[in-house]
């Protein structure tokens, strides 16, 4: 165990892996990743706007059609933009969206997205959430901000 050796490589080693990690944190596609998903050939016809988030304040989401016919979901964190734009594809587009996936065959030959009436707005209803992964039998993320 005192090998100078095996100590170095572990160091390169933990290097290599958190440069990694913080390559992966950095690459999030954000909500335009999830209209490529889910819904590819509405990639570019969804507009996302960043609300600065005050203190103690709820997420919230705001979806509405815009005149040149493309949807603008508007929101507080990219959490609460994914929640609005999976609301937009549950209420109006009246696509299967679900935890598992779904949407993509259902989009297929639709080239633009259906244009809506009003708003739809959505608050949280908590501050803190926790999301339960039924792979590990545990709670994940329980600290997340």
């Amino acid at each position: 165990m005192g090998n100078g050796k095996w100590k170095n490589g572990r160091i390169v080693l933990f290097i290599l892996h958190s440069a990694f990690l913080i390559f992966h944190l950095n690459a999030f596609p954000g909500p335009e990743g999830l209209v490529a998903r889910v819904t590819p050939e509405w990639a570019g016809k969804v507009v996302f706007e960043d609300v600065a988030r005050k203190a103690g304040e709820k997420e919230f989401c705001e979806v509405r059609s815009l005149p040149d016919g493309r949807i603008a979901v508007k929101g507080n964190t990219p959490n609460a933009q994914c929640a609005g734009y999976g609301k937009y594809l549950r209420k109006v587009a009246k696509v299967p969206y679900f935890w598992e996936g779904g949407g993509t065959a259902a989009v297929a030959g639709r080239h633009a997205p259906p244009r809506m009436d009003g708003v739809i707005r959505a608050e949280a209803p908590y501050q803190w959430r926790a999301v339960f992964n039924f792979c590990t039998h545990s709670y994940s993320l329980a600290f997340a901000d």
